[in-house]
């Protein structure tokens, strides 16, 4: 009976540590960000794009920069030692699903997309919170 009880603090305890803590708007938001600069990474190296992808970096690097420190942030706080691994790991994953989704799509389907990424980020004065795109992974907004 000691055994069992010892069992599932053990098994609560460890899936209480994969948990994934919730992030604050502005966190969310970089995220998002971040999310964006992904895509259009992959969609740069699928479809041709590396220009279109260098300007997007050149003309948003100090905006592109503060999010980066907001969700290195969000990574430090919710992850403290391990940070740097569980964002490191984070980016990898958008990376992947990204590619995914450009295979799943279709080259055709996902670089016609790209274009109209592409389009809209480099409008001039836009601010990249204002450019809308979806998130839908593992991290959720505090309540």
């Amino acid at each position: 009976m000691r055994k069992c009880g010892l069992f599932f603090v053990v098994l609560f305890q460890v899936s209480s540590a994969f948990a994934v803590p919730c992030a604050k708007p502005p966190e969310m938001q970089a995220i998002r960000v971040r999310a964006l600069q992904t895509e259009l990474m992959i969609a740069g190296l699928s479809c041709n794009g590396q220009e279109h992808y260098n300007y997007f970096i050149a003309n948003y690097q100090p905006q592109l920069k503060q999010y980066a420190d907001t969700m290195r942030g969000y990574f430090m706080r919710s992850y403290g030692p391990t940070a740097e691994l569980e964002m490191n790991q984070f980016i990898t994953q958008l990376a992947n699903e990204s590619m995914t989704r450009s295979l799943r799509k279709g080259a055709k389907i996902f670089c016609n997309n790209a274009r109209l990424w592409f389009d809209g980020v480099e409008k001039k004065n836009k601010k990249l919170h204002d450019i809308s795109f979806a998130y839908h992974g593992e991290i959720r907004q505090c309540r």
